[in-house]
């Protein structure tokens, strides 16, 4: 099965209404963004730790149990209260060899 077919038939086991805080929102937003746990701490410039203690307040509060299904909650659009984060907005990771 596809991801994009497990997408369009799955729902998280969440509350009807999940209460993520700004902080949390803002990791979401990155987390379906594709940056990995250590790119969103040099991101949001905190610790590697801070972001996979944030990771697992989100996972409990949404209903999930990893990353990929945190990914298909947000694209769902069950937590869009916020424009999503666009990989191009940081250019910190971008390649050197790449014309700006």
């Amino acid at each position: 099965m596809s991801f994009q077919r497990c997408l369009s038939t799955w729902k998280p086991q969440a509350p009807a209404t999940v209460l993520l805080s700004k902080r949390e929102e803002e990791i979401l937003r990155w987390v379906a963004a594709g940056k990995t746990n250590w790119e969103i701490s040099v991101i949001l410039k905190v610790s590697l730790n801070t972001v996979k203690f944030h990771l697992k307040n989100i996972f409990q509060k949404i209903g999930v149990e990893n990353r990929w299904s945190a990914i298909a909650y947000w694209q769902n659009g069950e937590q869009h209260r916020a424009t999503p984060l666009s990989p191009s907005s940081d250019d910190r990771f971008a390649s050197s060899d790449q014309p700006n």
